[in-house]
Parts: structure tokens; C-alpha cells; sequence
């Protein structure tokens, strides 16, 4: 599988659904260094058929800015579409309840911790 970015510190790699909707599978760190590829690897996955599935398994570190990105295009997709977060890490789902961002409109945390 090619990756959608690489540069050592986050490999971002599409897999695309037999429905069209679009998972990026993310590994390593996202901060302000990678902050620019991760918000166009989201980009790239809005403009996608259905819902937009991030599966975060293999991130070892993501910052306040990464989680707000995610929380900007849940609230930007349209009607009827989400972004499904899949395994982050128990103490960022914390950070995104404390910050009341888990209750934006269209994302949904799936399954918290590694799997």
C-alpha cells in the first residue's frame, strides 16, 4: 500500500472501501511539524463517497491542534456523513471529552485504546 505522506515522522495511508468510503490509516506523530500533511490527508478523505474513517492504532503522539483538525471536518462534512476515529488512545479521548468536543456533530470516537 502506498502511502498518501510519509516523511519519517507520520505515514499516512489510504484504503479505499468497496462503497467508497475512505480509511486513513495513520502511523507515527502528529504536531506542528506534520500538522500540514494531516490536514491535507483529511482533506483528501472529504472529498470522498461516504463516511470518513480515521484509524488512529498506530499513532504514537498527537497534539491539541491534530485533535481539533479532526474535530473541524467532522463539523464540515455534510449531512448524514461522520468522521469515525477509530483506537485513540485512552488519555487523548480524554482530552477530546474534557474539551467537550466528543458531542460535535459528526464525529463519533470509536473503540478508545490500541487494539
Amino acid at each position: 500500500m502506498d502511502a498518501l505522506f510519509h516523511d519519517g515522522s507520520l505515514c499516512v495511508f489510504p484504503v479505499l472501501a468497496d462503497d467508497g468510503s475512505l480509511t486513513l490509516h495513520l502511523e507515527g506523530s502528529i504536531d506542528r511539524v506534520t500538522g500540514r500533511a494531516w490536514h491535507a490527508a483529511l482533506e483528501c478523505a472529504i472529498g470522498q463517497e461516504g463516511d470518513v474513517v480515521v484509524d488512529m492504532a498506530d499513532v504514537e503522539f498527537i497534539d491539541v491542534a491534530g485533535l481539533r483538525e479532526l474535530v473541524r471536518v467532522a463539523l464540515s462534512l455534510p449531512d448524514g456523513r461522520r468522521l469515525r476515529v477509530r483506537h485513540l488512545a485512552p488519555a487523548m479521548a480524554k482530552v477530546v471529552r474534557l474539551a467537550g468536543w466528543d458531542g460535535s456533530f459528526g464525529l463519533v470516537l470509536e473503540k478508545a485504546g490500541r487494539p
